[in-house]
């Protein structure tokens, strides 16, 4: 692993491989605006992400995926208020989604709302109870948050359901092993993890997620072992992401000598491919390194200003500089009605779709 005093020179080096200009988004309905010098220290954290999810918005006016990511974002970061109006917004256009409304669930409970989670837990267990991709987000927020007994019911019932589309056997163990390991349970995750390295043995984008969230751990031999397996795997079909998502890995743990070499085939594959510098952008910030991160993050909106889903994530990663803080004593509203849908609905992002923007 690199060390501290390594970071101001590799980070020059890994900036410099993914320099240059970045190709300006041009569909129709862009803001190449956002390319500008400087546009992410145009103002507060806060200010510069409520800017990118407005955009968003106005990209997509009748959909209500910016209004999710908006949402989940400012619940992360603790602004409840504007968390509240935008998710219930969603509920109100998309009362069928159920994952959407699973994921929301999910996001409250993380955020300690569990009573407001539990509410739109309702909503979505009312219209896909016998889908397991609406239980694996819960039974994963409750063991972030430590309640061990709600994660093992929700699943083990999600165990009893028929794998599907987006849900594979395999997937429902990786989601849930990675759950643990976020909460510092490695004997668990290393039962849930090992179950879905067995269940997808050729899977080399689950083997590079296992392999970076070992490494983050700071397993490191266990951690790269998968990633040098799952990237020879993946590497053949989707280049750009196999290496991007081994190069934000490296990132995350501070080791830029490895980060670029796989940061170089990312932009060898496709260097105007925006995915690329959102990942490291977010890795990082995870690192604490925002000069680095700014630019990454630049260079993202430089490439894709045209992109709504983009732009909304670019806007979490920002305001996850300008944490709010959130009142313990302050009560949690009820999760709105379920209104009548106003005859628009959006489809959800397609079933497998990489995990990188999610």
């Amino acid at each position: 692993m690199a060390r501290h005093n390594e970071w101001p020179r590799r980070a020059i080096v890994v900036a410099a491989v993914l320099g240059g200009a970045a190709p300006v988004g041009c569909g129709a309905g862009g803001y190449p605006e956002l390319a500008a010098p400087g546009y992410l220290r145009s103002g507060s954290p806060r200010a510069v992400a409520a800017d990118l999810f407005k955009k968003a918005s106005e990209l997509e006016p009748d959909r209500t995926g910016p209004l999710d990511i908006a949402g989940r974002g400012w619940l992360k970061y603790g602004y409840d208020d504007e968390a509240d109006k935008l998710l219930a917004r969603v509920l109100s256009m998309a009362p069928d989604d159920g994952y959407k409304l699973a994921d929301i669930a999910a996001a409250y409970i993380e955020a300690h709302r569990e009573d407001v989670g539990l509410r739109y837990w309702t909503a979505a267990k009312a219209v896909a109870a016998s889908k397991p991709r609406a239980w694996i987000p819960l039974a994963a927020a409750w063991a972030r948050v430590g309640n061990v007994a709600r994660a093992e019911e929700f699943f083990e019932r999600a165990l009893t359901l028929k794998a599907g589309l987006g849900m594979s056997n395999a997937r429902k163990q990786r989601e849930m092993g990675l759950a643990w390991l976020d909460a510092g349970d490695k004997d668990r995750a290393e039962s849930c993890l090992a179950r879905a390295l067995t269940l997808g043995p050729e899977d080399g984008y689950q083997m590079i997620d296992i392999g970076a969230a070992w490494l983050i751990a700071g397993e490191h031999d266990k951690g790269e072992a998968l990633l040098k397996k799952g990237f020879t795997l993946a590497v053949s079909s989707d280049p750009i992401r196999a290496n991007r998502d081994v190069a934000a890995a490296y990132v995350a743990v501070g080791d830029l000598a490895a980060a670029e070499r796989f940061a170089k085939g990312a932009i060898a594959a496709d260097p105007g491919e925006d995915d690329t510098y959102l990942v490291l952008g977010r890795a990082f910030l995870k690192a604490g390194k925002v000069p680095e991160a700014e630019d990454m993050l630049g260079k993202a909106l430089r490439a894709g200003s045209d992109d709504w889903e983009l732009l909304g994530l670019v806007g979490v990663e920002w305001l996850s500089l300008e944490p709010a803080g959130r009142g313990a004593a302050r009560p949690a509203p009820a999760a709105p009605e379920a209104e009548p849908s106003p005859g628009r609905r959006p489809s959800a992002r397609p079933a497998g779709a990489p995990t990188l923007r999610r």
